[in-house]
């Protein structure tokens, strides 16, 4: 058989084929036929491998020059004798059969096949059904060209992770290894600021196959070559060809803060490599391969928390006016950005009571103990740099203090009781 005879599922016809002498006159129709053996088994390929006997057909064509096909049956081959020529008288001569071969439905694997088959009443008592397989591997449908993995939110990197996913599918009569890698350089561009460019890592991206029973497991990209199948190989399919696969290409949330949380634009590069596995015969075909692009887009995304419950500094002691009075805030301020950032502070105002002020300026914002990072600043009504040129980050708790230092209490004195307040706003922006 052909190749297109498997993919276009048409059945192998061979008419007329010389199988032997009939012997004499037969009344009644009494040419019977049968296979030696319930399959048709490999001779020559992958050991072990057997087509099913059910999808070969045969029919007396002619004897002695006399067209029979228009009066006896086809018959499905078995193992128990089947008569193949009609009721009536036949005349002796050579012997021509109509073989075919229903192609659908069937796991075509490339090798020689052969069944002996007995005639009765003939001198073809001992015949072969010899079918030959071809061994191919042809696409016949490929990966798309780019894949993008976007980054909408800082969710994706909080619970949701990113994913895509590629298709394809091919045609084949070996069983195949389908494998990936990345590279063999991934790179990294971004017109967005950075610091440093991020350490590119082919591992930080996982691939999963799927629409096949022979699927491996969950891999990590490399450089190298990785089994996206199982190791046996994913065996010849019905009909030969292989429906839609799936690679689903995933980054984690965890991947995604520890290898993509700069802004900007990563790209893979992939090579799929569709081969047949190293058991299966013949010994070399060529393989199938596959090139596309992977990036990872990661937008501008910026995002503070700032605590509603504000802070209060009581001066209700004569100690507080000589030594001061410091505050921590209840809750630190989170802060995320996918570029390196700056966090600024200012005072909506001068601390107010009704028509009565202290200047903004008596109070001190700092890092509170054990925080890093963070300047001591005089508060103001004018912007003041509490965070400068920080690098992208994902939830970074930031813990404040509030003082009011000996040194301002004097501001404090003869002034009416009661609560003076004031609006504090903090604002993050691109360095």
């Amino acid at each position: 058989m052909t190749e297109a005879n498997i993919t276009s599922q048409a059945d192998q016809v061979q008419n007329g084929v010389a199988s032997g002498r009939f012997n004499g006159f037969v009344l009644g129709g009494d040419i019977w036929v049968k296979a030696n053996s319930s399959t048709i088994p490999v001779t020559s390929g992958t050991a072990g491998s057997a087509l099913p006997l059910n999808i070969a057909r045969i029919k007396l064509g002619s004897i002695s020059g006399i067209n029979l096909g228009t009066i006896n049956p086809e018959i499905t081959l078995s193992t128990v004798d089947q008569s193949i020529a009609s009721g009536g008288v036949t005349l002796g001569g050579n012997m021509f059969i109509n073989y075919r071969l229903v192609i659908a439905g069937t796991a075509w694997q490339a090798g020689s096949y052969n069944v002996g088959l007995t005639f009765s009443a003939s001198d073809a008592t001992s015949r072969f059904y010899s079918v030959i397989v071809p061994a191919y591997l042809t696409q016949t449908s490929t990966v798309a060209s780019t894949t993008a993995l976007n980054v909408t939110s800082l969710a994706d990197f909080r619970t949701n992770g990113v994913t895509a996913t590629q298709t394809f599918s091919y045609n084949t009569s070996v069983p195949v290894d389908i494998s990936l890698r990345a590279g063999p350089t991934i790179s990294f561009s971004t017109t967005f600021p950075k610091i440093t460019d991020p350490t590119l890592v082919a591992s930080a991206v996982t691939a999963t196959l799927s629409g096949t029973s022979a699927a491996g497991p969950q891999i990590n990209l490399s450089t190298s070559n990785q089994a996206l199948s199982t190791s046996s190989g994913i065996p010849v399919p019905v009909n030969n060809t292989s429906g839609t696969l799936t690679n689903t290409l995933r980054v984690t949330p965890a991947s995604l803060q520890a290898n993509f949380i700069q802004a900007g634009t990563y790209t893979y590069p992939l090579t799929y490599t569709i081969a047949k596995t190293a058991a299966a015969q013949p010994a070399s075909l060529a393989s199938l391969t596959m090139a596309s692009t992977a990036t990872v887009n990661v937008p501008r995304l910026f995002e503070a928390n700032i605590p509603a419950t504000g802070v209060n500094l009581n001066f209700s002691t004569p100690a507080n006016y000589t030594s001061g009075v410091t505050v921590a805030a209840p809750a630190p301020i989170t802060i995320s950005s996918t570029i390196p950032y700056n966090v600024t502070v200012r005072a909506s105002s001068n601390f107010t009571l009704n028509a009565t002020t202290i200047p903004a300026g008596v109070m001190i914002i700092e890092g509170a103990s054990g925080q890093t990072g963070v300047s001591s600043i005089t508060l103001s009504t004018t912007a003041q740099t509490l965070i400068s040129s920080s690098a992208p980050v994902l939830d970074r708790a930031v813990n404040l203090q509030y003082r009011i230092p000996s040194t301002q209490t004097s501001n404090l004195l003869n002034k009416a009781a009661g609560q003076y307040a004031a609006d504090v706003l903090f604002t993050i922006t691109a360095p």
